[in-house]
């Protein structure tokens, strides 16, 4: 669930817009390994763990927007 929130928001980041397909690709993996090795993320989805519901879960997962994944989980 939390990989499919970075994925999203990773996808929106403009700095990736010009680079060639394969480039902006390793770009991508490069800022998903970043986040993941963050505290911050551990902490996040120990929670969504022991927190989230299976429909919270299921609507986010079905989310195409950062916006529609956040308000599945509020």
């Amino acid at each position: 669930m939390l990989d499919h929130y970075l994925d999203m928001v990773i996808a929106g980041d403009p700095s990736t817009k010009d680079l060639p397909p394969a480039q902006a690709a390793a770009v991508r993996e490069m800022k998903r390994a970043v986040k993941k090795g963050e505290r911050s993320y551990a902490q996040v989805e120990a929670q969504c763990e022991t927190e989230v519901s299976s429909n919270e879960y299921d609507c986010a997962m079905k989310a195409n927007i950062p916006d529609e994944w956040e308000a599945c989980i509020e």
